[in-house]
C-alpha cells in the first residue's frame, strides 16, 4: 500500500513538472498511463541531461531520445522540410542525419543551405565540416574550417577546433596538429584533446611529454568527482592504461 501511494505521488509530481516546464504534452500521458516506466523514461530523457550539465547533458539527451524514439525526430524533420523548405528546417534535418552518422545525407543538406546570403553562415559551415569529417574527407574539413575562420573571425567552437586538429593529424600535418591540440587543452571541457595530443606525441617519439599529459589526466580524475569520470570515462581510462604502461 505504501509503495502504491509513493508511486502515485511521484507520478503526479513528474506530471506537474512536465506541465509547468512546457514539456511535450505526450509526457503527461506517458507518465500517467505507463506507471514507473513512464516516469523513469521522463527522468532519463528530460531531467538527467540537465543534472549532468548542459553541453554534455544535451549529448546524453540526444542519445537517449534517439534510442527511445529512433525514427520520430528524423521523420519530423523530413516532414518539416516537405512542409516548408527553409534553411532552418534543412539544418535541423542535417543535424538529425549527423546524430545517426548518416554523413552523406547530412552533407547534402548542408550544401543545399550554403547558398546566397547563407553561403558563409558559420553554423552551416561547421556542420558541413563535421559531415565531411565523418566521411573521412579530411582535406575538405580543413578547407571549410579555414574558410569559416576567414569570413567569421569572431566565431568560436571548441568542437570545430577539435575536428580541425584531428583533420590536420589525419592528413599528416603533425606540427600543425600538435599546435592545435596544445591550444585546445587550455580550454576544452574534456580530456579528449589532451589524450589525443599525448598519443600523437608518443607516436612521434616524445614519450616524456606524452606521459606527463597522461598523468595530468589521471591525477585530475582522482579529484574531479563521479560526474566528470562518468562523462569522460573513455579518455580517463585510456590515460590510466597508458600511465600504467609507462
Amino acid at each position: 500500500m505504501l509503495f502504491i501511494i509513493i508511486s502515485v505521488a511521484i507520478q503526479m509530481a513528474l506530471a506537474i513538472h512536465a506541465l509547468k516546464t512546457d514539456r511535450k504534452p505526450a509526457w503527461v500521458l506517458i507518465i500517467a498511463f505507463v506507471p514507473i516506466l513512464g516516469g523513469l523514461a521522463y527522468i532519463g530523457v528530460e531531467l538527467m541531461p540537465g543534472w549532468l550539465g548542459y553541453r554534455s547533458g544535451q549529448q546524453v539527451q540526444n542519445r537517449i531520445r534517439n534510442q527511445a524514439y529512433p525514427e520520430k525526430d528524423l521523420k519530423d524533420a523530413i516532414a518539416s522540410v516537405e512542409l516548408a523548405d527553409t534553411v532552418r528546417n534543412r539544418m535541423k534535418l542535417a543535424e538529425q542525419y549527423l546524430l545517426r552518422e548518416q554523413f552523406q545525407e547530412a552533407k547534402q543538406q548542408y550544401e543545399k543551405c550554403l547558398v546566397g546570403i547563407n553561403k558563409t553562415d558559420p553554423a552551416l559551415m561547421l556542420g558541413l565540416a563535421t559531415a565531411d569529417f565523418g566521411l573521412t574527407h579530411y582535406a575538405e574539413v580543413i578547407t571549410t574550417l579555414e574558410a569559416l575562420k576567414a569570413v567569421n573571425p569572431d566565431f568560436k567552437s571548441s568542437d570545430g577546433h577539435l575536428i580541425y586538429a584531428r583533420a590536420q593529424e589525419h592528413v599528416g600535418n603533425i606540427a600543425s596538429a600538435i599546435n592545435e591540440y596544445e591550444a585546445l587543452i587550455k580550454y576544452y571541457p574534456s580530456p579528449e584533446p589532451t589524450c589525443r595530443l599525448a598519443l600523437l606525441l608518443k607516436t612521434n617519439g616524445d614519450t616524456a611529454r606524452a606521459n606527463e599529459l597522461f598523468m595530468k589526466v589521471t591525477d585530475y580524475s582522482e579529484t574531479a568527482g563521479r560526474q566528470y569520470n562518468y562523462l569522460h570515462h573513455e579518455w580517463v581510462m585510456l590515460a590510466k592504461r597508458e600511465t600504467r604502461v609507462a
